[in-house]
């Protein structure tokens, strides 16, 4: 379930970014892509890393128009510097 559905974890979202500043995220587990889409429209730089490939394939696709949303096929064990840009 994406983290949308905990009101709490949006506000603190907001908040760490309000005072923090950080221009990307990491996210693992692309799930619905819901949260994706949220986290994109408050960084700069979003990773999401999805270790199914079909939803990779798909998502890959979903996200094609979003310039700072870059989805890697890799599970979240995995050195994640390469994708990094």
């Amino acid at each position: 379930m994406s983290f949308l559905h905990e009101p709490q974890i949006i506000i603190d979202v907001n908040r760490i970014n309000e005072k923090f500043g950080y221009t990307t995220i990491i996210e693992t587990g692309t799930h619905t892509g819901e949260s994706t889409t949220f986290l994109a429209d408050r960084f700069e730089k979003v990773y999401t890393c999805e270790v199914y490939d079909k939803y990779f394939l798909k998502y890959d696709e979903v996200f094609k128009n979003y310039t700072n949303i870059k989805i890697c096929n890799l599970s979240n064990n995995l050195p994640i510097n390469e994708y990094l840009y």
